[in-house]
């Protein structure tokens, strides 16, 4: 749903991502701030997503993320298809208030984390 969008950025909300109801990618809500200027110039300020939820299963020396799998898939066909893919710079990224339950070995794990990320230059790389 997206709750507003204006010249400043963009709020969204109830983002779920994949086709198992049980096991999606969840977003409660996400907030993108951005200028004029910096969408010109493909760079955003700030991605924040709140209450991230998402299931984990470590198997066979891999790790997948339920719901993802699916979009990923989908992207590298849609990347193949069209040459001219764009790459956006995001300066600061942030994922508060998230869980996740990882699936190790038939045994659930519930784990809840906050990340933060900032680009260290303000040079963006191609």
């Amino acid at each position: 749903k997206v709750r507003n969008v204006g010249v400043k950025g963009a709020e969204l909300s109830g983002i779920i991502i994949g086709k198992d109801k049980k096991e999606n990618l969840i977003i409660d809500s996400m907030r993108i701030d951005y200028s004029i200027s910096g969408i010109l110039n493909r760079v955003i300020d700030n991605v924040t997503i709140n209450g991230l939820s998402m299931v984990l299963e470590y198997r066979d020396g891999s790790l997948s993320i339920s719901g993802l799998n699916d979009l990923i898939s989908k992207k590298e066909v849609n990347s193949k298809n069209n040459n001219s893919t764009r790459t956006v710079f995001v300066k600061r990224f942030q994922i508060t208030g998230s869980k996740a339950r990882l699936i190790y070995n038939s045994e659930s794990i519930n784990i809840t984390f906050s990340l933060s990320a900032e680009s260290l230059s303000q040079n963006r790389l191609s």
